[in-house]
C-alpha cells in the first residue's frame, strides 16, 4: 500500500500570524493524462471493495512548528525573478493551456464544490520527486458578486508570472467555488521544501488582497494527480480538525463523489 504523506500550513489568525503545523494549446495533454487513462483503461465499473483497494493511505507530518513567511521585501524580490523567468518562458512557448481539465466539478470532503476554468503546464521534463500543493484563499471585499469574479478569473490569467517560473513549479489547476467565494489551486510541484516556500511567498503576497485566516495550503506526498482528484486518497483519520477543504471526495456512478 502506498503512503502518502500530507504538509500543512493554516493562518491563525491573520496572514502573517502562521505556523507550519498539524494544522491552451488544443490537444496539448497535461503531465499525467494518460497515466489516467493507463489507471482506467479495463477497469469497467469498480465495486466498493476495487474502491477501497485503490484508495491510498495518508499520514500527516507536523513540519516547522513556529516558521514564518518570508520578509514582504524577500517576497516581493522572489516575484520580481519570477515575473522575468516567465516571460522568458512565456516568448519560447514552454507555457502550456491545456483544456482536458477545464470544466470538471470537484466535489471536496468538507461538501464544497469548484470547477476547474483553466490549467497552466510547463513543458518540460520533471523529476519524479513531484508532490501535490492545495492552495485556498477567499478575496476580500467582492463577496458573491458575479460579475466581480468574473472580472477576477479573466484578469488572473496575467498572475501566471507570479508563479510559473518558481523553482520546481511543474502544473496548476485553478478552481473557483462561485457559492462560498473561494478559490482553490491544485498544483504538481517538484519537492516538498520548494512547494513550501512558494505557499508561504504566495500567503505574503496575498495578505493585502485576501479575507483574514482564509489562506491555507496541504503539500500531498507520495501519490498522483489524477489519483487525488479521483478520491483515491484515503484521508480517514488524517485531520483532527476536520479541515478537509483539500480533498476531493470519490467518484461515484453518477458523476458526484461521496466521502471515503
Amino acid at each position: 500500500m502506498t503512503e502518502s504523506k500530507v504538509l500543512t500550513g493554516e493562518t491563525r489568525s491573520g496572514p502573517f500570524d502562521a505556523e507550519l503545523a498539524w494544522s491552451d494549446p488544443p490537444g496539448h495533454a497535461s503531465p499525467g493524462h494518460h497515466q489516467r487513462a493507463a489507471d482506467q483503461a479495463g477497469t469497467g465499473v469498480e465495486g466498493e471493495a476495487d474502491r477501497k483497494r485503490n484508495r491510498e493511505a495518508t499520514t500527516v507530518q507536523v513540519v516547522g512548528e513556529g516558521a514564518r513567511p518570508p520578509s514582504p521585501v524577500n517576497a516581493m524580490l522572489a516575484e520580481i525573478r519570477c515575473i522575468l523567468q516567465t516571460l522568458v518562458l512565456v516568448a519560447t512557448g514552454k507555457i502550456g493551456m491545456p483544456r482536458e481539465e477545464v470544466g470538471r466539478m470537484i466535489v471536496f470532503a468538507d461538501g464544497t464544490t469548484s470547477r476547474i476554468y483553466r490549467e497552466t503546464t510547463l513543458r518540460t521534463e520533471g523529476s519524479s520527486d513531484a508532490v501535490l500543493l492545495v492552495v485556498r484563499f477567499r478575496l476580500k471585499l467582492i463577496g458573491r458578486n458575479r460579475l466581480a469574479h468574473a472580472l477576477f478569473r479573466f484578469e488572473s490569467l496575467f498572475n501566471t508570472v507570479l508563479f510559473a517560473a518558481h523553482r520546481g513549479f511543474r502544473t496548476k489547476l485553478w478552481l473557483t467555488d462561485t457559492t462560498t467565494g473561494f478559490y482553490r489551486g491544485i498544483y504538481e510541484w517538484e519537492g516538498s521544501d520548494a512547494a513550501v516556500h512558494y505557499a508561504e511567498v504566495l500567503r505574503v503576497v496575498l495578505a493585502s488582497w485576501v479575507e483574514a485566516g482564509s489562506f491555507g495550503y496541504r503539500v500531498i506526498e507520495g501519490t498522483h494527480r489524477d489519483r487525488f482528484l479521483d478520491g483515491r486518497v484515503d484521508a480517514e483519520e488524517v485531520d483532527d480538525s476536520g479541515a478537509l477543504w483539500w480533498l476531493p471526495m470519490e467518484r461515484t456512478g453518477n458523476g458526484k463523489r461521496s466521502i471515503p
